[in-house]
């Protein structure tokens, strides 16, 4: 990987400076930091959001999101769904070819090559995640028993045994990438290293503790609206900086172009008390916010088959329902993240997706009455203290602290636990932690993504994200009625009732709701996102 780095010495004199003038005189070139580095470039398994943020400029699918949210044309040009909703037809555009590294332009795509890319995923063999995208197929359906087949060079039929509401947002994720099999073939496990997709952007340097470069794909099928040729970046560079200190001194040097995300050690220095750039960063920099689909909650390890958690009466419904009327969530927004998010006051499901037409879930707001009415339920007279202990990781221990201060005001001694992230991802895992912080991202905007957590086929770890092992029978029934209803009315009245049962039995307490940050040079134009925090750099400029 080394010497493929002085190949082109221009290139690299650009990315290795640390000025601003060589990335306005010679290339467009897009700087940003990594802090935890990239593991997979490959769709197969794509479960890291580091990862597919790059994943998403190297490779295209059938279908994709545009910046609201809405199921958009990407290789296929148009669809049609059977009235049935059983079978979906996808024409694909006959201009895409895959990445070449000679100089020339690659393979033609066809509809063959996005079967044996799910194919890939659905192989056991491979292990890949994304798998479960593809358990509904019918497969006794289709003439290659696989239920997705080509029925032409540029035509797509996949069948589904029931229907499946979600199934056209799935096909958004990056699992579902379409891959040039012949370098699958030709790199086997090493394919990683030499990925082959589509998209805007091809891989060109891979130092895997140093640095990650992309360049432009010279022969990208799509145009902008003035016939122009996309992308008009020259590069995107990525660094491994592990310091999130030492990524934003970076960025004050003019080193990087762009910096997500709000870290403790530097979010003082960064923001004024309204959560807005400080008065020295403006002229520099420009400040960007938009919500996204992430919910950030405490959850309750509550599993009834568990003596540990069956026997414990801190733990009861009472109780962790007055632990949620205990949080001041303003306060935690305003003080603690900086006004980055908002209150969760309605339900688990955040509110970016619209899906009540204003008819919002009823939770939990501040009311310490309640909280005392709820302990006094549970059997506590405010007589003594009530012992808890909340598990958090490092990264999270302000927010922890807070928290533990709302608590003391009803009665609770509680025991601040941190832990690093693998220590913490451990005891989650693993039951050893029965009152934790976590979080859920958005992987396709339909409210079954977020309400899946507690279906009780999903329990954690060997089936799924249900870490609180809540099990619900009429959750259950409404959940997998939702998969396949077709009216939306119906649809939207099924979610709301199985919010009022989360909010009713209390498994999770939602603590607020996410906000996209990024703070951007101002000679940085064109750079879109969505409420998934899914970037598009094809139409970035630097100016």
């Amino acid at each position: 990987m080394r010497n493929l780095f002085f190949i082109s010495l221009s290139l690299v004199l650009i990315l290795s400076s640390c000025t601003r003038q060589k990335n306005r005189d010679d290339k467009m070139i897009l700087r940003y930091n990594e802090a935890s580095g990239i593991t997979w470039l490959d769709p197969l398994h794509s479960e890291r959001f580091e990862d597919i943020w790059l994943m998403k400029q190297m490779y295209n699918g059938l279908v994709r999101l545009d910046k609201n949210l809405r199921v958009s044309p990407d290789i296929a040009k148009k669809w049609e769904i059977s009235d049935d909703g059983l079978t979906y037809r996808f024409f694909l555009r006959d201009d895409v070819h895959f990445h070449s590294n000679s100089g020339e332009i690659g393979r033609k795509l066809e509809a063959n090559d996005f079967v044996e890319s799910f194919f890939r995923i659905m192989d056991p063999e491979n292990a890949s995640a994304g798998k479960f995208i593809f358990q509904n197929l019918d497969k006794e359906g289709t003439p290659n028993k696989l239920g997705v087949y080509a029925k032409s060079k540029h035509e797509l039929v996949i069948k589904l045994k029931k229907p499946q509401r979600s199934f056209l947002n799935l096909l958004t994720l990056p699992y579902c990438f379409v891959v040039d099999m012949e370098a699958v073939e030709k790199y086997g496990a090493s394919y990683n290293q030499h990925p082959s997709g589509t998209g805007p952007f091809k891989l060109k340097i891979w130092s895997l503790d140093k640095r990650l470069v992309l360049i432009k794909n010279e022969f990208y099928h799509e145009k902008d609206a003035d016939g122009n040729q996309l992308p008009y970046l020259d590069a995107v560079s990525v660094s491994f900086i592990g310091s999130r200190i030492s990524e934003f001194e970076q960025l004050k040097k003019g080193n990087l172009e762009m910096m997500s995300g709000l870290d403790p050690s530097f979010q003082d220095e960064l923001l004024n008390d309204d959560g807005e750039l400080n008065k020295k960063f403006k002229n520099e920099f420009r400040l960007e916010k938009q919500p996204w689909l992430k919910t950030d909650y405490l959850a309750f390890y509550i599993d009834s088959e568990d003596p540990s958690v069956r026997n414990n009466p801190e733990l009861l419904k009472d109780v962790r329902k007055a632990i949620s009327y205990s949080i001041n969530r303003e306060k935690l927004v305003k003080y603690v993240r900086k006004n980055l998010g908002t209150p969760a006051h309605n339900g688990f499901v955040p509110e970016g997706l619209n899906i009540y037409n204003g008819n919002k879930v009823d939770g939990f707001e501040y009311n310490l009455a309640k909280a005392k009415e709820h302990l006094l339920k549970a059997g506590f007279d405010g007589s003594k203290k009530i012992k808890l202990k909340l598990t958090v990781s490092l990264q999270y221990k302000k927010l922890g602290s807070q928290i533990v201060n709302d608590l003391k005001e009803i009665g609770f001694d509680t025991e601040l636990n941190v832990m690093r992230t693998p220590g913490f991802k451990q005891a989650v895992a693993t039951h050893n932690a029965h009152f934790f912080r976590k979080s859920w991202t958005c992987d396709y905007p339909d409210p079954s993504n977020f309400l899946m957590l507690f279906h009780s086929s999903n329990f954690s770890p060997e089936f799924g994200p249900n870490y609180t092992h809540f099990k619900n029978e009429e959750f259950d029934r409404l959940f997998e009625a939702s998969e396949i209803e077709m009216n939306d009315k119906k649809r939207q009245e099924m979610f709301k009732r199985m919010e009022d049962i989360l909010i009713e039995e209390c498994p999770v307490i939602p603590l607020f709701y996410d906000q996209i940050m990024r703070v951007v040079s101002k000679n940085v134009s064109g750079l879109e996102s969505n409420a998934m925090n899914q970037l598009d750099l094809k139409r970035v400029k630097i100016n």
